[in-house]
């Protein structure tokens, strides 16, 4: 058979690839992997990731996600004076700013009319957890750190698909790194948003469609990023040429703008207009659509002001859009390409704001950014340095976090 696998990029295109051996299903058995694993690694040109290799990935997230909570109660301890104990201390260490947001929305619902402006998955996995006895912020805490074990781990085998064990790796360590990737430990939505992102993109590559469907609508309804996945899908769609595939990806398409309307629905049904969320960005955080050069020209005025705001907020955004709109660029140029789009859709939702706020936020769930910085820097001496400047600057946003100030 000389076809590439369906959903490979054109570099596998012409390969000869045939089943797996009787000796190869032994082995792959023995490492926990199917025949369907076995023949897509072989087409792929890569070997398949085993249970036990995801399994040390999955502890090695796990206790960076540990040793970073216990670095953000450090810093409120000795930093900002909490004196509190027992969950008293914890919520002041952790729960600062949107935090506060989403386990009031877990709590009381939808109350207040500005809180519209926060997506419902989150809160709403909050409050079913919370009913089986831990309190709202115990729920959170829980939610996020099995959505960012999980993240990690399905963002690995993503990136396994296409990349050596040694690219897989770094870009897991960069991933970790980001120097906003603290909102993974602290109430807020990034982790379930990130964990539904690469695994609905894993299952559609290796041809689980049904679970890439839910996986999407899910995602479409956690986040405001969460329809970007319609534009990836809908590349892949084009690219594919199986026409049983290019059904099954029309399908997933359509999922993840179909979550965002059922979000826009709930606006409509407790505030009466299904745009409400967008007043409430405008009127309260003085944030709407607009050309680059506002959101340019805002952001350049902060490098002015004083500290630490003009390095958090000035330079942080002004960092994280270069990042991104370099994503966007190197990833269609280089790299898979339905990345790339969902890099360049990414950019521009970033970008076209009157205030660029939170940028680091939004980039620290566009996984394409963390591949093309682990494959696109060849030299071990290149991305280590690139590692230690992420671990600097997480450390610092994530101590900002911790004294309840504005880190981003």
């Amino acid at each position: 058979m000389n076809s590439a696998a369906p959903g490979t990029g054109g570099a596998e295109m012409g390969r000869r690839t045939k089943s797996p051996s009787r000796w190869g299903l032994t082995m792959g058995a023995m490492k926990g992997m199917s025949a369907e694993q076995l023949l897509l690694g072989r087409r792929m040109g890569k070997a398949p990731v085993s249970r036990h290799e995801t399994a040390w990935v999955a502890l090695a997230a796990g206790l960076f996600h540990l040793a970073l909570l216990g670095f953000l109660a450090l810093v409120s301890r000795y930093g900002a004076g909490n004196t509190n104990a027992g969950p008293a201390f914890w919520s002041d260490a952790l729960v600062h700013w949107d935090a506060h947001h989403y386990l009031r929305i877990a709590g009381q619902g939808y109350r207040d009319d500005f809180l519209l402006v926060f997506f419902p998955l989150f809160p709403l996995a909050i409050h079913t957890l919370s009913r089986c006895g831990l309190s709202l912020l115990e729920a959170a805490l829980l939610i996020n750190f099995v959505c960012h074990v999980s993240g990690a781990s399905f963002f690995h085998r993503l990136v396994r698909l296409d990349h050596s064990p040694r690219t897989a790796g770094w870009a897991l360590v960069f991933f970790l790194l980001f120097p906003a990737s603290f909102v993974f430990v602290v109430p807020y939505s990034e982790p379930l948003s990130f964990l539904l992102v690469v695994s609905s993109v894993y299952c559609f590559r290796t041809r689980k469609h049904p679970w890439a469907l839910v996986l999407a609508f899910l995602a479409g309804f956690s986040r405001a990023t969460g329809w970007l996945l319609a534009p990836l899908l809908l590349t892949e769609f084009l690219m594919s040429r199986n026409a049983r595939d290019r059904l099954n990806a029309l399908s997933c398409v359509v999922a993840a703008p179909a979550g965002t309307l059922c979000y826009v629905a709930m606006n409509s049904w407790f505030a009466g207009d299904p745009l409400r969320f967008l007043e409430i960005q405008k009127q309260m955080f003085h944030r709407a659509f607009a050309s680059p050069t506002a959101g340019l020209a805002s952001t350049w005025a902060v490098l002015g002001g004083g500290w630490p705001e003009w390095l958090t907020i000035g330079v942080g955004n002004l960092a994280a859009v270069a990042m991104a709109w370099t994503a966007a660029f190197v990833t269609l140029l280089r790299g898979r390409k339905s990345y790339g789009v969902y890099c360049f859709c990414a950019a521009l939702l970033i970008t076209c704001q009157s205030r660029w706020l939170s940028a680091l936020r939004y980039d620290s769930v566009l996984f394409p950014l963390f591949i093309m910085l682990a494959a696109g820097q060849r030299r071990t001496a290149l991305r280590v340095g690139t590692g230690v400047v992420f671990l600097v600057a997480l450390l610092f946003f994530a101590a900002q976090y911790a004294q309840g100030r504005w880190s981003m």
